[in-house]
């Protein structure tokens, strides 16, 4: 294995993720320090953390690991029916079966009346088909699992269409199927914004309404095989952080505006996930140029390049996304504060020190190895070792959370 094969930076993808899953947490927390008086002003406009964006960025990077899970170099499903079923058991035994546990603990020990008042939400809770209404606190983030699980069903064939583009010489094919979903995912949106549909339920949480973002995430993994820049592995490595960093930062400029300007939050809620799909492309098309595999979390790696605790981070992010909302729930009821700033500084602190050590119970918990992990074999039965972006995002959840 070359040293390019050895590096302990930090992994570009990890780094997404982990940012994404604090962005969220990070809405969250505000949330409840508005109740208290904290507010978002020009003076802290980059703490308007956008949650919706790092939902969209989740569903991006899903579609691009799961299509790489069966185009990849060493894929670990193959389009046949066994492969597609080992694919949906993996998916269930990863991400589906952990929610279900999730829901147990949050129902019954966190907010046990909610079932009492809305039992029939058991069932879409079974179904997957929890859309976050009616609310709960400890499990209102949960709807993206729904989502998410939705948009599994179209994997298979959205890999079969990947298979077709990769048997093309020409990167065109594949970039104009990135700009038809793109394009018609924008119409939708669009359409529904001129309809009057309510954006949250009807446009923010249905998977038909995040399906562009699945499909570009994987038509992104065909193109990032296909375009390579050649600057050196650096360049690309750093434009990857600098650029993903960028796209949030002005996403929560946009955010705060949306607060003042209806204008904005057309553009935050209906034209913002394309403007992702076309800065998340470039994302991946740079982290495939720089070429780097990184080594397995370690204390080791973490004592040369602390920068590998984001990597660790991301390692239990779904976790953390799932648990923080029932932490910030009931901490709220205990921190205080002079004021709502010092209220907010409070519940980000120990809101995210109590939500890492449950996370990681939780992991410990409810996941389960399959056989044969550890040693994942190609197609030619040649063990091979996963790098940390294999094992993030195509085993923990396709991708995200």
């Amino acid at each position: 294995m070359g040293e390019m094969e050895k590096s302990n930076l930090t992994d570009p993808f990890a780094y997404m993720k982990a940012l994404a899953a604090i962005a969220v947490f990070i809405m969250h927390v505000q949330v409840f320090s508005g109740m208290y008086g904290y507010g978002i002003s020009e003076s802290n406009w980059f703490m308007k953390a956008s949650g919706h964006g790092a939902v969209w960025v989740f569903f991006f990077l899903s579609g691009y690991f799961n299509i790489k899970g069966f185009l990849g170099a060493d894929p670990r499903y193959r389009l046949e029916p066994k492969g597609i079923l080992a694919f949906y058991i993996r998916r269930f035994i990863k991400v589906l079966f952990p929610v279900w546990c999730f829901y147990l603990i949050a129902l019954t020990i966190s907010e046990p009346s909610f079932l009492q008042i809305f039992p029939e939400t058991l069932w879409h809770l079974l179904t997957f088909t929890y859309s976050g209404e009616p609310g709960c606190t400890s499990i209102a983030a949960t709807w993206y699992v729904s989502s998410l699980t939705w948009l599994y069903f179209f994997t298979p064939l959205i890999a079969w269409i990947c298979r077709k583009l990769e048997r093309s010489d020409r990167k065109i094919h594949i970039i104009a199927f990135i700009l038809l979903a793109a394009l018609l995912g924008l119409a939708e949106r669009v359409f529904l914004l001129i309809s009057g549909v309510d954006w949250t339920q009807g446009v923010c949480v249905p998977f038909y309404c995040n399906l562009d973002l699945y499909i570009c995430g994987a038509f992104a993994y065909l193109l990032s095989k296909r375009i390579r820049f050649s600057p050196g592995a650096m360049v690309p490595y750093a434009l990857s952080l600098i650029v993903y960093s960028l796209l949030l930062l002005i996403h929560n400029r946009i955010y705060y505006l949306a607060d003042h300007d209806v204008r904005y939050m057309i553009i935050h809620g209906y034209f913002m996930p394309t403007v992702y799909i076309a800065v998340m492309s470039i994302v991946c098309i740079l982290v495939q140029s720089a070429g780097y595999r990184y080594k397995a979390v370690s204390p080791g790696c973490v004592r040369r390049n602390p920068f590998r605790l984001i990597d660790a981070f991301s390692l239990i992010s779904f976790q953390f996304y799932l648990i923080h909302n029932m932490v910030l729930f009931h901490l709220s009821t205990f921190l205080t504060g002079e004021t709502g700033a010092e209220y907010n500084r409070n519940m980000l602190i120990f809101g995210f020190i109590l939500s890492i050590p449950l996370s990681l119970l939780f992991k410990r918990a409810a996941t389960f190895r399959l056989p044969g992990e550890g040693a994942a074999k190609n197609s030619s039965g040649i063990a091979y070792k996963d790098t940390v972006s294999d094992r993030v995002y195509g085993d923990e959840n396709g991708s995200a959370t």
